[in-house]
């Protein structure tokens, strides 16, 4: 009776690993089914190509170029050929909270440093694009005199991403990586 047992125990677990989605083992509730749906349709269902958006040789710190940035970014996330693996994004939409530009606008927000978009002088044009990221919200932005600290401010907060944004010693501009 006991090998009966163990051989329907042993028949079951790997029918497990015979086509059972993993989304199946985790609970209705669970924090783990939508990164197993995600890993599922984006890792297991198709090959995929990581994408990055690199900026550089121009003021970051220019309300208009922070806009740009967000515009660029809104017009990637609106192509049907990119699938957004974080659509959640941490609470902004955006993305998780990984990118440079993101942790510095929150920082920024947090030390009331930012203004609405349009605000600083930003065509209405540029910020609908740079708030698709956001939802349809307009983004805060931040004024030129308040970027650097709140960058620093940014950097201090989530040391990782003091290596994805390269400062120039002669004139200070930033290079960075989205």
């Amino acid at each position: 009776m006991q090998t009966f047992a163990l051989a329907c125990r042993c028949n079951a677990s790997r029918r497990y690993h015979e086509g059972l989605p993993l989304t199946s083992l985790a609970p209705d509730d669970s924090f783990l089914r939508p990164y197993f749906e995600t890993r599922e349709t984006v890792f297991d269902g198709q090959v995929g190509i990581a994408g990055s958006i690199h900026f550089q040789g121009f003021d970051h710190s220019a309300p208009e170029m922070q806009a740009r940035i967000l515009a660029a970014w809104g017009i990637q996330l609106g192509s049907r050929f990119i699938v957004d693996i974080d659509p959640k994004g941490g609470g902004n939409g955006a993305s998780s909270p990984s990118n440079w530009l993101t942790v510095t606008l929150n920082r920024g927000s947090a030390l009331n440093h930012t203004l609405p978009c349009r605000d600083l002088g930003v065509s209405p044009e540029l910020c609908d694009l740079a708030a698709v990221p956001f939802f349809g919200v307009e983004p805060r932005l931040l004024p030129a005199a308040k970027f650097n600290e709140s960058l620093v401010a940014g950097l201090d907060t989530v040391a990782a991403f003091r290596e994805d944004v390269y400062r120039r010693g002669s004139d200070g501009v930033g290079e960075a990586a989205l």
